[in-house]
């Protein structure tokens, strides 16, 4: 929030809405080393979350040896997708100094690089949450309850089907911005509806 408003202010220069002025490059840092932070945390938090439950799933089947090795598995790969999510933020884009970024960041090359990773890391935030997701519907319709007890208890856990379908919008906004990068009008990216997805997937995560 502390930022928000020179995110808002790159994005309106880069539109040409506005002309910058004679401190735009030292708000244009601020507002990508504030969005770089913000990225950061909210993936490290999404992972938090789904580490937590990966924990609370393993209490529910530990006995079940081909689930334990399932598991074990599926851990793997979760925090592999988290390392890799986190090791796909431009952090040159975002934390260099302000001139590299003017002059390296917003060449094509560079561009498509940029967009590269971020649809490796929304990639690999599907592939965990698709791991995730089949621990509670093995376990449920194992379990000796009602049909009706299931299928509600399904429902609350698909939620996090509902965050794939976050994950995929928030990597589809990209493909208007980035989808012809030789074109001299393509479109910028608006970073704080970018941040506003990204927001959305945590609290979803979270609740």
């Amino acid at each position: 929030q502390a930022y928000l408003g020179d995110v808002y202010l790159m994005t309106r220069v880069q539109n040409g809405v506005v002309a910058p002025g004679a401190d735009f490059l030292d708000r244009m840092q601020r507002g990508l080393r504030g969005d770089g932070v913000m990225l950061l945390v909210a993936i490290v938090g999404i992972w938090v979350v789904k580490m937590n439950f990966m924990l609370f799933f393993y209490s529910l089947g530990s006995r079940i040896v081909f689930y334990r090795v399932f598991w074990w598995v599926s851990v793997v790969v979760v925090v592999g997708c988290g390392a890799v999510a986190v090791g796909m933020l431009p952090f040159g884009c975002l934390f260099g100094e302000i001139m590299h970024v003017v002059v390296q960041c917003s060449t094509e090359g560079s561009v498509a690089d940029i967009y590269t990773r971020y649809k490796v890391s929304v990639a690999v935030d599907c592939v965990s949450d698709g791991l995730i997701i089949c621990f509670p519907i093995s376990i449920l319709f194992r379990t000796r309850i009602s049909l009706r007890q299931k299928i509600i208890l399904s429902s609350i856990f698909c939620l996090v089907g509902f965050t794939i379908g976050v994950t995929i919008v928030r990597g589809s906004i990209f493909g208007g911005v980035y989808q012809e990068l030789d074109r001299i009008d393509r479109k910028v990216l608006d970073t704080a509806w970018a941040l506003f997805w990204f927001y959305i997937e945590f609290m979803v995560c979270k609740y």
